[in-house]
């Protein structure tokens, strides 16, 4: 390889890391993880059911989290349920958090689990990108 060759090669790795590798400097989230407060506060009460119906079901009936103590968290999704997730976006510091963080975190509340926990992955979901690809 000469010396013209190579610095073509590393041009476009470079282009290459800048353009279409981003998601290498930062974590990868599919756009269903991507729905924040927006979206969030455009569904019905319906829809909001139905996603949190969907979310039940694609995590087991149980969400097993780092934050519980002991045992699961049992996913009971009623109206109550979902005016605390309006509520929680209510808050202008939470409107990029992560659907499913922020169902996390308002279960770890039901549940009365240690606020310092809370709060920490509170502040971990509002330090993720706001963005998907």
């Amino acid at each position: 390889m000469n010396l013209l060759n190579k610095s073509y090669f590393f041009l476009l790795l470079f282009l290459f890391l800048l353009v279409g590798g981003i998601s290498i400097a930062y974590p990868f989230m599919l756009r269903d993880d991507a729905i924040q407060s927006e979206t969030w506060s455009a569904f019905s009460l319906k829809e909001k059911r139905a996603f949190l119906l969907g979310f039940r079901h694609a995590s087991g009936n149980t969400l097993n989290s780092k934050a519980a103590k002991k045992g699961f968290v049992v996913l009971n999704f009623d109206n109550n349920f979902i005016d605390s997730l309006d509520k929680f976006y209510a808050n202008k510091d939470n409107r990029n958090v992560r659907i499913f963080g922020a169902i996390e975190i308002e279960l770890l509340k039901q549940q009365k689990q240690d606020s310092d926990e809370i709060e920490k992955k509170l502040i971990y979901e509002r330090g993720l990108p706001s963005f998907a690809w």
